[in-house]
C-alpha cells in the first residue's frame, strides 16, 4: 500500500500562514488514505512550538479532519534555520520504519512550503500518476502558478527543463512545493543538502537527474496541470528574498556542478543569475572569474593546466584547508 509523508518547514513566525493556507489546503484534499503530516518547527522563538501544537488542535476540529491526515509536530534536529534543508531532512528521517525497510520503495515525501498551498486535488492525481505505472516512479511534478502581487505565471516541469543544462542555467520549476518523490530515492540521492542556504531545490534536483541517468527502471511522471499556489512576497522573510543567502548558495551550487559544464552554459547561467540576484562569482580586479579549490581538484597537474586552457578568464586558487587563505595555481592573461 502507497504511503504519502506531507512535510512542512515552518520559520520565521509564519505560523499564520502555515494554518491559513499551507496546512489547510492540506486537510482539504481529496485523497487521505495512509496520509500524514509532519510539521517541522524550525522557528528561533521557542514560544511557536506551543502556539502550533494549539493552533493544531483547533484546526483538526474546526475543518472536521479528526479521523484523517494524522499529524505530528518534531523540532528540527538537525542543522537549525538553514533554508529549511535541516527541517525537511528530519523530517524524512523519522519516516524510516527500521522493521521494515522495504517500505522506503512504496512510501512517498511530499513538501510543501508554510507559506504556499495546494489545489484540492493535488494528491489525489500525484497517486492516480502511481498507480496507474507499471515502473518505480522517483519523482512527480505538477505545474506551478506563480503568484506575484497581483500577476500570476503558470510554469510547467517537464522533459525539457529537466536536464542537467538546463536545472544549472535556471530553476526546472520544481521547487519545495512540487516536489513528490520517493522516499528510497529521496535518501539515494542524499536528501538536501544542509550546507546551502538557497538554491536547494536545483541542487536536490541536479543530484537526482544524475541518479535516474544510471537507474533506467526509475520513472519520472509530470502532470500538466497547476497544482501548486507558490506565493513570491517580497515583505516575507526568506531565501529568494535574503541576498546574502542567495549569494552563498550560488557560490556552492557553482562550485559543486561548474566542471561539468562547458564555456557556453556556464556563461547563460551567470548571466541569469546576475540579471535576477546580481549575483557576481569571485573576481579579481580585471573580472577574470575564480574558482576555489581544495587539494584534490582534477587529480593531476596536467588535468589543472588543461582546464585553465580550455576556460578563458578563469583564474583557479587552491585552499589546502577551509579557513585558509588559497594559493594561485593558474591564471590566464
Amino acid at each position: 500500500m502507497l504511503k504519502i509523508t506531507v512535510i512542512i518547514a515552518t520559520s520565521n513566525g509564519r505560523t499564520d500562514l502555515l494554518f491559513n493556507r499551507a496546512l489547510r489546503s492540506v486537510y482539504n484534499q481529496t485523497y487521505s488514505k495512509n496520509v500524514n503530516v509532519i510539521i517541522v518547527d524550525d522557528n528561533k522563538d521557542e514560544v511557536q512550538y506551543n502556539i502550533i501544537n494549539d493552533k493544531l488542535k483547533m484546526i483538526k476540529q474546526t475543518m472536521k479532519c479528526k479521523n484523517k491526515f494524522p499529524t505530528k509536530i518534531i523540532k528540527n534536529n538537525r542543522t537549525k534555520f538553514h533554508s529549511g534543508t535541516g527541517a525537511w531532512n528530519s523530517a524524512a528521517l523519522s519516516c524510516i520504519d527500521l522493521k521494515n525497510l522495504d517500505s522506503v520503495y512504496r512510501h512517498y515525501l511530499a513538501f510543501l512550503d508554510d507559506d504556499d498551498e495546494w489545489e484540492n486535488s493535488y494528491l489525489e492525481k500525484c497517486i492516480n500518476s502511481i498507480n496507474n505505472n507499471k515502473y518505480l516512479v522517483g519523482l512527480i511534478a505538477c505545474g506551478i502558478n506563480f503568484i506575484n502581487d497581483n500577476n500570476i505565471k503558470k510554469l510547467y516541469p517537464n522533459e525539457k527543463t529537466l536536464t542537467k543544462e538546463n536545472i544549472f542555467i535556471k530553476n526546472p520549476h520544481i521547487q519545495g512545493s512540487n516536489l513528490f518523490i520517493n522516499l528510497w530515492v529521496f535518501f539515494s540521492i542524499g536528501c538536501f543538502d544542509e550546507s546551502i542556504k538557497s538554491t536547494t531545490d536545483r541542487d536536490l534536483i541536479m543530484r537526482y537527474v544524475e541518479f535516474v541517468e544510471c537507474k533506467h527502471n526509475i520513472k519520472t511522471l509530470f502532470i500538466n496541470d497547476t497544482l501548486v499556489n507558490y506565493f513570491y512576497d517580497n515583505q516575507i522573510n526568506r531565501v529568494t528574498t535574503n541576498k546574502e543567502s542567495k549569494i552563498q548558495g550560488l557560490n556552492l551550487f557553482y562550485r559543486k556542478y561548474s566542471s561539468l559544464f562547458n564555456k557556453k552554459i556556464k556563461l547563460e547561467s551567470l548571466k541569469r543569475a546576475k540579471k535576477l540576484f546580481n549575483y557576481k562569482p569571485y573576481e579579481n580586479k580585471e573580472n577574470k572569474i575564480l574558482f576555489i579549490t581544495n587539494d584534490n581538484f582534477g587529480g593531476t597537474r596536467q588535468f589543472e593546466e588543461n582546464f585553465v586552457k580550455e576556460h578563458e578568464h578563469i583564474i583557479v586558487l587552491r585552499r589546502h584547508s577551509y579557513g585558509e587563505r588559497p594559493d594561485l595555481i593558474y591564471e590566464i592573461k
